[in-house]
């Protein structure tokens, strides 16, 4: 394996050590709750300012394009408006935006009410 910089280098050692630790439970543990846990180094989650600007409805089954806070983003609509999809980051000479993307569970009931509303975060947008 060709590490590229010290950064790299630094991920790969704590995420081979994560993985010694697993294998002795007793240790695991404590990975889990120290300081800098690995399994949320690449989580990052939307900002309460941002959820409630991609609550409100919008023109249905499109894409809308926009910035927030420095940063392009553009999101899918489903047929009634609501923000399903979104990707957060730099918009490339193609237009495309990489960074994030995040996926919206929206889960209501036969009456419509809604049961669950978050984003998820899957990873990154290339």
């Amino acid at each position: 394996m060709k590490i590229v910089s010290s950064t790299h280098f630094f991920i790969y050692n704590i995420v081979q050590k994560c993985f010694e630790l697993q294998k002795n439970h007793e240790h695991f543990s404590q990975i889990q709750h120290s300081k800098f846990n690995i399994q949320n180094f690449y989580k990052v989650k939307l900002g309460e300012d941002l959820q409630k600007r991609l609550s409100k409805k919008f023109e249905p089954s499109t894409v809308i394009e926009s910035t927030y806070k420095g940063k392009d983003m553009a999101f899918k609509t489903d047929s009634e408006g609501n923000a399903t999809f979104l990707f957060i980051g730099k918009r490339d000479e193609r237009g495309i935006v990489k960074g994030q993307r995040f996926q919206r569970v929206l889960i209501k009931d036969s009456e419509g009410n809604i049961i669950k509303d978050h984003w998820d975060n899957k990873g990154k947008a290339t």
